[in-house]
């Protein structure tokens, strides 16, 4: 309940902020306005501009340190239909789960 009260003054603040906003750009009239809005949009996509940099560097060096060994992949299983022909022989899935290497089946 706590939460949803928080939740609803933080909306309730933002829509009193943006009206606050909206009336004060009409008291200085629209040319002004508009130069005022053209410098907060600038501000506003640097700090977007920044925010998907420093994503970008997390993603490419991510703080938490890594164990050195990768999860074993899943077992490969399929349910499929085994064709043998002068070729060779060829397995059509019908459904496969995990890594599957595509090539020509040693014998």
């Amino acid at each position: 309940m706590q939460r949803m009260k928080r939740r609803i003054a933080a909306h309730v603040m933002v829509m009193l902020v943006l009206a606050a906003v909206g009336v004060w750009l009409v008291v200085v009239g629209l040319d002004r306005a508009d130069k005022i809005a053209s410098v907060a949009g600038l501000f506003v996509n640097l700090a977007a501009l920044g925010t998907g940099l420093l994503a970008a560097r997390q993603v490419r060096h991510p703080s938490t340190p890594s164990t050195g060994a990768a999860d074993p992949p899943p077992p490969v299983t399929s349910s499929g239909i085994q064709v043998s022909g002068n070729e060779g022989t060829t397995i059509v899935n019908t459904g496969t789960v995990g890594d599957v290497n595509i090539g020509r089946a040693e014998s």
